[in-house]
């Protein structure tokens, strides 16, 4: 992992391009670069293969899903139900024990 700091997003990504120039695995591997929004993944996108002529092989997952990829690879079959615990999936299972605690105080 790298992390490149700056307040001016070209340097940014001349300092990604540089780095995706040079292969890090093999030929036909992906390289992993983590954003925070569907239009950060398109915009980077689109300024790497300006700055390089293509962008190919390069994935751009939220970091929450590089998180359960993570505790998949660490966990294996264990991680199968931490699905569960994922914020759009557990407020389903909040919202049905709701009306069960109503009259606790």
């Amino acid at each position: 992992m790298r992390v490149v700091k700056s307040n001016r997003t070209e340097e940014l990504v001349r300092a990604l391009a540089s780095l995706l120039q040079t292969p890090s695995g093999e030929a036909f591997s992906e390289e992993t670069v983590v954003v925070t929004s569907h239009g950060t993944k398109r915009w980077l996108g689109m300024q790497l293969a300006q700055v390089l002529g293509v962008c190919a092989a390069v994935r751009f997952p939220f970091p929450g899903t590089v998180i359960e990829e993570a505790f998949a690879a660490a966990l294996g079959a264990e991680a199968a139900g931490l699905e569960r615990w994922r914020p759009d999936t557990l407020q389903w299972s909040v919202l049905a024990a709701l009306p069960g605690l109503l009259e606790t105080p």
